[in-house]
């Protein structure tokens, strides 16, 4: 085990102990990613227990080197459910919405709160196999991403539109996905002519 100190800023209340698991995948990805890459991590949402309630919380690892050696990371916890709350408000026309995706693919913020902290299949974002692998592959990649799907929460077409969010001095990129159905934007195509 390793030294720990921890502090919750509202409170202040300060904490040491042991951290256990470090050295397992998975579990242990806020120590052993800097490690291995000599860069800063954002680590892939993850839900935690704190005082009786589930959180989706996302961790921010910074390695500590001397002299190009490694000897540990600091790094902060960080809670989405703020980032929950603001995609879930976003409106777009009429009916359209917004999903805020982590690199691997897990919901940070939706409409629909019960999908954050999964992952979703193809069915979910009305898509083909082939549009839903170009979809993976852009997220991934951190690559913009344009597709028309039969959206099965809207129960029409709809046009999905993807940006990258790109987080300074870190490889990794989030992603904003905007779902409208396409008769709305043709609606207000055809209003111009």
């Amino acid at each position: 085990p390793i030294p720990i100190r921890t502090r919750a800023p509202a409170r202040g209340d300060r904490k040491h102990a042991l951290m256990e698991g470090y050295e397992q995948p998975g579990v242990g990805d806020y120590y052993l990613k800097p490690r291995a890459s000599r860069k800063s991590v954002l680590i892939e949402p993850y839900a935690y227990e704190f005082e009786g309630r589930q959180l989706l919380m996302t961790t921010l690892a910074v390695p500590v080197l001397d002299g190009g050696r490694f000897v540990g990371v600091a790094g902060s916890d960080l809670i989405l459910a703020e980032l929950q709350q603001q995609v879930q408000a976003i409106r777009l026309y009429d009916s359209g919405y917004a999903s805020f995706f982590a690199q691997g693919g897990t919901y940070v913020g939706d409409r629909d709160a019960e999908r954050v902290g999964r992952q979703p299949d193809a069915a979910a974002l009305g898509m083909d196999a082939a549009q839903f692998a170009a979809w993976q592959q852009a997220l991934h990649g951190g690559k913009p991403f344009v597709t028309e799907v039969d959206d099965p929460r809207l129960g029409s077409r709809a046009t999905y539109v993807q940006v990258p969010i790109r987080f300074e001095g870190l490889d990794t990129a989030w992603a904003l996905a905007t779902i409208v159905p396409t008769q709305e934007v043709l609606k207000d195509l055809h209003a111009l002519q």
